[in-house]
């Protein structure tokens, strides 16, 4: 054997340490590079965090231009390392214009770093409303949290939504005091072009005033009114129209109501439109009825041959009847039979 045999290959041997020390060599300048952007991405959010939390009092001052003071206690920016938001342990807003003052308990908000404008919050209750005209209201509830997306303007859409709700409001300007509890409720609004969609929903609700229903579902939209989120607005309904998809109540004793067509508002706040009713389980409804509103319910029974004849879709079944409600000027009956009078909106 000579030796140059023998002898190693030195620059095959350069040329593979160069090879597998290239890529190690990239790894430790992507490790670096992490280190580097987490450790700025965390400055920038305690930095950004700390000046949100100087401006806060500034913050809230602001709400005070529209009539509304709002009292944060104990309030703190949080949320490290995706989201950002405000913490209170309790919350009061005076509404001066209205002369109301509302209390809750602590508020928790928060949004992620990336979509600030969509913002979700949970508040803690019980929750009262208090007015100088005598009015007390609370709730209390299990869970309440909400979504909001907020525009340029204002809100774009929101949601709120309570589990094991309860309510009860009282003043001088009511009759009779309301009391009601609910399994769960929903509330939706979004802009739709120019309009205002709106969906309310309960589970299994119950109140001495009212009958008990298993579910009840609104779907409505106000034209031209996608204005009423718009920061700074006094919703009014009066000149508007509500088109009405479907209000269904299902009783929890039997029977289901469905309601829907348009509804006109005048400058004066009367509610005129041609609207369809759907009565299913037709004799249970007529029941639930007559619980509440006996001398109704006799007239209902009264004329059940002519409620029969006026039915618009006869091929539904046998235990429901489709009925046109007419409403003129707050007056609201079923062919002749009268059904009562619907009170005026009021002004904002």
């Amino acid at each position: 054997m000579t030796d140059h045999d023998q002898k190693p290959d030195t620059g095959s041997l350069s040329k593979q340490r160069g090879a597998t020390s290239a890529p190690g060599r990239r790894i430790v300048w992507l490790g670096l590079a992490v280190v580097i952007i987490c450790a700025l991405y965390t400055a920038g959010w305690y930095f950004f965090a700390g000046r949100m939390q100087e401006r806060l009092p500034a913050l809230f001052a602001l709400t005070e231009r529209q009539g509304v003071r709002t009292e944060c206690t104990n309030a703190t920016v949080t949320g490290f390392p995706f989201r950002i938001g405000i913490f209170c342990d309790r919350t009061v807003i005076d509404f001066a214009r209205d002369n109301m003052r509302l209390k809750a308990g602590a508020l928790r908000t928060a949004a992620q770093v990336y979509n600030p404008r969509h913002v979700v919050s949970e508040l803690d209750g019980p929750i009262s409303l208090t007015g100088d005209d005598g009015l007390n209201a609370r709730a209390d509830w299990q869970l309440l949290h909400a979504s909001t997306i907020f525009a340029d303007d204002g809100v774009e859409r929101a949601s709120l939504e309570g589990k094991r709700t309860t309510v009860s409001i009282d003043g001088p300007n009511l009759p009779i005091t309301f009391i009601g509890e609910s399994s769960r409720f929903a509330a939706h609004v979004r802009r739709n072009e120019g309009n205002l969609d709106v969906v309310l929903e309960t589970d299994d609700f119950s109140s001495p005033l009212t009958l008990d229903t298993k579910h009840f579902a609104l779907e409505a939209t106000v034209t031209d009114a996608a204005s009423f989120l718009r920061e700074g607005a006094r919703p009014d309904l009066r000149g508007r129209t509500i088109r009405l998809h479907r209000m269904e109540s299902e009783f929890a004793e039997g029977g289901i109501v469905d309601l829907s067509g348009d509804l006109a508002i005048s400058g004066n706040g009367l509610a005129s439109g041609e609207l369809k009713i759907r009565l299913s389980d037709y004799q249970a409804v007529a029941n639930r009825i007559g619980e509440i509103q006996p001398d109704l319910a006799d007239q209902i029974s009264r004329f059940a041959p002519l409620l029969t004849a006026l039915d618009t879709e006869p091929d539904d079944g046998n235990d429901t009847i489709t009925l046109p409600l007419t409403i003129r000027n707050g007056n609201a009956s079923i062919g002749i039979l009268p059904l009562g009078r619907i009170p005026p909106v009021p002004a904002p």
